[in-house]
């Protein structure tokens, strides 16, 4: 894969959609979002994935409240078709490792309205950090999706992270979870021919928060880095021996507020959606002459730590 030129670099001040499913590291993702100089997150839409849509959605009031940004729109995602693989082993049942205990319901309005309704007042970007699920039916509902689009997904040259039902004891995984809990709605916006940027395993397991940068964090002042450090820890119950997590989805984030940090590169991708072809949710070359994507490859870990670090201390 040869590398290219780095994606345009974004405007004075970003404004962002992210769509969501919170989730311990997309509620990570959502405080640094509220932090960066560089970004005003003007719309989160909840999706199902770690969690189902309904406490998904219940999750992200209740992050955005708890440092006092309830102002920004939050609408509701739609309902996958098929049965999500979800990750409470890692999250938790409540999708937060039981940070914030267990919110309400909320009703919301329907993410799509205030999509559409967002664009009206300029440009914005999109950080997809969840299943695809809500722009797939975006796309196929005729609405024009954000650009530049980030997602977090994929896994190009390392190893997945999503169990497949039916796969034999020790066989090695190569979907990615966000892209496994819906192989058809990634595979439907890879080939949308949308300037996209894929941030996919290969990148962000190269930033890891460990122990000691979570206490250094924990230990600015402040409702945000508190609540991010706590969260982290949660992320670190299922750790076994590991000293160190990663930090997949605030590099989403990062690829649009400061691209310069990644090394990029062109590929046209697919998803594997037939199980006779692989496992469905694997990333594997386009034939048909599809646009490419823009695919992270390397960052600069230290000042990715950094910057999320920063931002997350001036989110509240």
């Amino acid at each position: 894969m040869t590398p290219t030129s780095r994606p345009a670099p974004p405007p004075a001040r970003l404004r962002l959609a992210i769509d969501t499913d919170p989730g311990l590291d997309d509620a990570v993702a959502l405080l640094v979002a509220l932090g960066l100089d560089a970004v005003d997150l003007v719309l989160v839409t909840s999706a199902a994935g770690n969690i189902g849509l309904d406490r998904a959605t219940a999750n992200a009031r209740a992050l955005l409240d708890a440092v006092g940004a309830a102002e920004v729109p939050l609408g509701r995602g739609v309902v996958p078709a098929g049965t999500s693989l979800m990750a409470a082993g890692i999250h938790g049942d409540d999708g937060l490792g039981g940070v914030l205990g267990a919110p309400p319901p909320v009703r919301l309005p329907d993410a799509a309205g205030l999509l559409r309704d967002t664009a009206k007042a300029g440009p914005m970007a999109m950080a997809a950090i969840a299943p695809l699920t809500n722009l797939a039916a975006w796309l196929d509902a005729g609405l024009r999706l954000p650009a530049p689009l980030a997602v977090m997904g994929g896994a190009i040259a390392v190893p997945g992270n999503a169990p497949q039902p039916g796969l034999p004891a020790g066989a090695a995984l190569t979907a990615e979870f966000n892209f496994a809990a819906d192989p058809s709605a990634a595979e439907r916006v890879l080939a949308a021919g949308l300037d996209l940027l894929l941030v996919p395993l290969d990148v962000t397991r190269q930033v890891r928060a460990d122990r000691a940068w979570t206490r250094a964090l924990a230990g600015r002042s402040g409702r945000a880095p508190a609540l991010a450090a706590r969260l982290i820890e949660a992320y670190f119950r299922d750790a076994g021996a590991r000293e160190s997590r990663p930090l997949h989805d605030p590099l989403a984030v990062l690829a649009l507020s400061h691209p310069g940090l990644f090394t990029w590169a062109e590929r046209p991708l697919a998803v594997v959606t037939d199980p006779s072809a692989g496992q469905p949710g694997t990333c594997v070359a386009a034939s048909d002459g599809r646009r490419p994507v823009r695919v992270a490859l390397e960052v600069d870990r230290a000042a990715a730590l950094a910057l999320i670090a920063e931002a997350i201390a001036a989110a509240g």
